[in-house]
C-alpha cells in the first residue's frame, strides 16, 4: 500500500517471527512492547481468545489497530478494547474483510430491495477458529453482509448450524457447517 511500511512482525515464537520477516525483507520484534514502540498501526491477527490480551497493551502504547474480526470473544473484552482506544486516541477497526470483497460493492448497488437472502458455509472441519463458536467465526461475516444489503437494523432472519465432528471442549458452540437465511421485516 502506498504511504505505508511494514517495519516488522511479532510472534510468540521466535522461530516463526523470524521466518516470516525474512520473507517479508522486515524486523523480527522480539515482545510485543518492542512491537508497540516501533510501530504507528499494527494488524492483529491472532485467535479471537487473545484480542483483547494484545490489543491493550499495544493501544496503551498508542497503536492504532487492525483486528481480526471478532473484534473479541466476549462483550466485556469489546468494552475494554474500545474504552482503551478512546482513552489513548487510537483507532480500532475490525477486520470484516467480506465488506471489501468486489462482489459486495457491485451487490450494495445493484441490489435495491432483496426480499430474500440466504448464505452457506460449508467447509471441512479446522482447528483454525474454535476458540470461539461459529456464529463469532464466520457467521458474523454473513450478518454483516445482510444488514449491509437490507439497510435495516433487525431483519427477521434464522440460522442453523451442524456439527460435522466432534467439537472442542473450549468451542461454546457446534458446527462447521453453517447456513443463515433472513428476509428483510
Amino acid at each position: 500500500m502506498k504511504g505505508v511500511e511494514l517495519v516488522g512482525v511479532y510472534d510468540r515464537d521466535p522461530k516463526r517471527a523470524a521466518e516470516i520477516a525474512a520473507l517479508q525483507k522486515c524486523r523480527a520484534f522480539g515482545s510485543l512492547a518492542e512491537l508497540g514502540a516501533g510501530c504507528q498501526a499494527v494488524s492483529v491477527a491472532v485467535p479471537t481468545d487473545l484480542h483483547a490480551e494484545i490489543a491493550l497493551p499495544l493501544l496503551a502504547q498508542g497503536c492504532h489497530l487492525l483486528i481480526e474480526k471478532p473484534l473479541t470473544a466476549s462483550l466485556a473484552e469489546a468494552e475494554q478494547v474500545l474504552a482503551a482506544a478512546k482513552a489513548h486516541h487510537c483507532l480500532v477497526q475490525v477486520g470484516h474483510i467480506e465488506h471489501f470483497n468486489p462482489v459486495m460493492a457491485f451487490l450494495e448497488k445493484e441490489a435495491k430491495r432483496p426480499r430474500f437472502i440466504t448464505s452457506e458455509r460449508l467447509a471441512p472441519y479446522q482447528l483454525r477458529g474454535t476458540e470461539v463458536g461459529v456464529v463469532l467465526d464466520l457467521m458474523i461475516h454473513d450478518i454483516g453482509i445482510v444488514l449491509a444489503l437490507v439497510k435495516s437494523p433487525s431483519p427477521g432472519s434464522t440460522a442453523s448450524g451442524s456439527r460435522s465432528c466432534p467439537r472442542r471442549r473450549t468451542s461454546p458452540m457446534p458446527g462447521s457447517n453453517l447456513r443463515t437465511a433472513a428476509s428483510p421485516t
